[in-house]
Formats: C-alpha cells, sequence, structure tokens
C-alpha cells in the first residue's frame, strides 16, 4: 500500500507547534489512520488543533475539520487520545450523501503532552529534520474506542529508532520493530492486526529534491511550484548574475555554484529530479552526461523540442556513451506533461506535474 504522508503539512504543522509553545496553549493532533471506502484524505493526513480553535493541515475536505475540533478541545481537556469514525455514507450522521465521498475515515485524536520526552510532535520533528526515509507506528483499536488509544508508538529510522511511553501490554516493541523494519525495505505502509489492535504502519520517504540547472526567468515559477509542494531544491547557478536579481529564493533551496562537476556537492538519492533549463545545449550536453552516466537521477528533464533530445542522445552516443534503455526513458525531452504549455507559469506546472507522477505513480 502506497500511503504518504504529505511532509509540506509535517513541516507546516511542525511550525506552528513551535510557535504556539511559548505561549503555553495545549494542543492535539488528529491522524487520519484509516479508510474504508473513499475520501478525500488518506491515512496519514495529520492536523494539528491548538486551544485557540486553530487548524493546521487537514483531514478531509473541509467537511471534518469543525467536529473534529470539537472533539479534539475535548481530548485536550481530558488528556485522552481516542479513535473518532466519521461514516460520510450514513445521510444520519449529517455527514452523508451530500460530501460525495462515500467512506468510512478513522480519525486519531491525541493531546499532545508538551511535559514528556517524547510524543507524536517529537517524532514528526525528527522526519522533518532528516533527509531519510521514516517509519511511523501508529496503534490503535476500532473496538474499544471509548478506551484510551496508544497513539503513535514508534519513528524507525535505519539508524536510530524511538519508542513511546504508550506501547500497550501484549504487545512487544521487537513485534513492532520488525513491522516497521519491513515497511523500510519493502517501502510500503500497511495495517496490521495485533490482537485487538490495529498497527498503522507508515512508510514515509523524503521529499522529492528537485535539482535546477538554469538562471533565467523560467525557472521563477518552477521554484515557486516546487516550493508550495515542499520539496528540497537545489539551483545550481550559472555565470551570469541572475541570481542577484530575483526577489526571493525558497528557503529550502540551496544554491550550488557551478562548475565542472556540480552534482558532486548535492547530497543525491532515489528521490532526486533534474530539470535543465540552462538554454544552451552544449551546457545541457555536458549536465545530462553526468547526470545519466554517473549519478543516480531517476528524472532528467530537457528544456526545449523532441529534436532536441534525440540529437543530444545521438551525439553521446558517437562520444562513447553506452545508455540502458532505463537511462534513455530517464531523459524527458521535451520536458513536463503536454498540457498545451506556452507560458513560463504553465510549464513549470507541466514539469512538477511529470515528476510528481513520475515518483508517486510508477516509483520503481
Amino acid at each position: 500500500m502506497r500511503v504518504y504522508a504529505s511532509l509540506k503539512e509535517v513541516k507546516d504543522i511542525i511550525q506552528h507547534y513551535s510557535q504556539v509553545v511559548p505561549t503555553g496553549q495545549k494542543t492535539a493532533l488528529a491522524t487520519v489512520v484509516h479508510v474504508e471506502g473513499s475520501s478525500y484524505r488518506k491515512p496519514g493526513a495529520r492536523m494539528l488543533i491548538t486551544e485557540d480553535g486553530a487548524l493546521t493541515g487537514a483531514i478531509s475536505g473541509g467537511c471534518l475539520e469543525g467536529d473534529a475540533l470539537r472533539k479534539a478541545l475535548y481530548v485536550i481537556q481530558q488528556q485522552t487520545p481516542t479513535v473518532v469514525t466519521y461514516d460520510t455514507m450514513d445521510d444520519d450522521e449529517g455527514l452523508g450523501a451530500a460530501l460525495g465521498c462515500n467512506g468510512i475515515v478513522q480519525v486519531l485524536l491525541e493531546p499532545v503532552l508538551n511535559e514528556n520526552a517524547v510524543h507524536p510532535l517529537v517524532f514528526l520533528q525528527k522526519i522533518a529534520t532528516q533527509r531519510s526515509a521514516s517509519v511511523l507506528v501508529t496503534l490503535f483499536s476500532m473496538q474499544g474506542k471509548k478506551d484510551e488509544q496508544p497513539g503513535t508508538c514508534l519513528l524507525y529510522h535505519p539508524d536510530e529508532t524511538f519508542f513511546s511511553d504508550k506501547i500497550p501490554p501484549g504487545v512487544a516493541p521487537e513485534q513492532l520493530l520488525e513491522l516497521a523494519r519491513t515497511a523500510a525495505e519493502q517501502q510500503r505502509s500497511s495495517f496490521e492486526q495485533l490482537g485487538e489492535y490495529t498497527a498503522f504502519v507508515e512508510f514515509i520517504p523524503p521529499p522529492i529534491h528537485l535539482v535546477i540547472a538554469g538562471d533565467g526567468n523560467d525557472i521563477v515559477p518552477l521554484m515557486a511550484f516546487a516550493d508550495i509542494l515542499g520539496w528540497d531544491m537545489s539551483l545550481l547557478d550559472g555565470n551570469r548574475s541572475y541570481l542577484s536579481k530575483m526577489k526571493t529564493i525558497p528557503p529550502n533551496c540551496r544554491i550550488v555554484r557551478h562548475h565542472d562537476a556540480p552534482f558532486a556537492q548535492i547530497a543525491l538519492d532515489q528521490r532526486t529530479a533534474l530539470v535543465l533549463m540552462t538554454h544552451n545545449f552544449l551546457n545541457d550536453k555536458v549536465l545530462a552526461r553526468q547526470a545519466l552516466e554517473t549519478y543516480p537521477f531517476r528524472y532528467v528533464g530537457l528544456l526545449g523540442p523532441r529534436k532536441k533530445r534525440e540529437r543530444l542522445l545521438k551525439e553521446l552516443a558517437e562520444e562513447g556513451l553506452e545508455l540502458s534503455e532505463t537511462q534513455r526513458n530517464t531523459l524527458h525531452g521535451p520536458v513536463g506533461l503536454h498540457i498545451g504549455s506556452n507560458t513560463p507559469e504553465s510549464i513549470a506546472l507541466s514539469i512538477v506535474a511529470q515528476i510528481q507522477a513520475v515518483f508517486e505513480i510508477n516509483p520503481g
């Protein structure tokens, strides 16, 4: 099961949480932990609720948030985690057919106890600050919903593991750890039944890392879209001084000074995409050769017509670079989905849509 949390949502939640902690406000975390049928948000969707009624993140398209807020405020007062069921197929609940969702959504509400050394927001903070895949294990019971729920119990990184003190009797920590390791190896989320408890074993990959080669006006909307999506970014700075003219550069964008081996300065992994927008064929060819020959890019986008890609591959072959079919398929040219793009903004939209599809629909 491929269910990925939104790391942009996680980062927004952490940012808001860090702002309210000094005020002394109490908070709760709402997490979609299970869905039967269809719903707007999938398991792993999260929302932070504060005592003053502020919401960060979302667990639906807006239809469940009001009721979740009311129930979360009660959870904050009682300091007890609980599971709430929303049946959008039942008109009697006032949430039914008018929503068009036709699903049953289980939402875990957890009070955030700041005095505890380990709580759900601590787990989320660690996930957001490390560029590596993580696994969260959340325990809940759909049978004894009125009983206190264990909630978020385990965060697994390949290098370190964190347990909460909420693991119930009868559930072995080693059992949870083995489930997490399996999810990390398979890169898949799953639901596992452990006695009366359901374990939501949530695989969370790092965000997409977008590397942009170029310094023209057309990189601005591309960076803006990537920032909205919460992607990490690296910008290969060319010889021109266009960067000094840019009004803003997203804070999650690293500037890499262009030289003969720019990719050696960047931490690359299987979640990295490269877009070549230098408007110079020779520069694009040099970078494409390095990317295809040496580095683990799963996506290389080439701005320009189809003939440019054909010429580039032909010249690389004439220079002795033999590419496999997989490597050739990595090179997308013209870059982006075909949506009738002819402005910098629509081209940027087509590019991020294609990258999203490559990484999330056909992850490889």
